[in-house]
């Protein structure tokens, strides 16, 4: 998968949770791709998070499926 297309799809799950735009960067290298959630405000990252980090863990569980299908890793962290 693309690293635009999963940017895309980020973006729409990130909107749908938090109805606002989230600044998200990508960088891929080899078979690693690296993205990075940067929220402006702390009520945003809270969401983001959510409760003990439940929210987070099922979109990094999401990607990582995607990803195993690709042959990739991804890492995904929240600044």
């Amino acid at each position: 998968m693309p690293s635009q297309n999963v940017k895309n799809l980020l973006k729409i799950i990130l909107s749908g949770i938090t109805d606002k735009d989230i600044e998200i960067d990508i960088n891929e290298t080899g078979g690693l791709i690296t993205i990075q959630i940067k929220p402006n405000d702390t009520i945003l990252r809270g969401i983001i998070l959510g409760k003990e980090g439940s929210t987070i863990n099922a979109i990094r569980k999401l990607f990582n499926i995607i990803a195993y299908r690709e042959k990739k890793r991804i890492i995904i962290e929240v600044i």
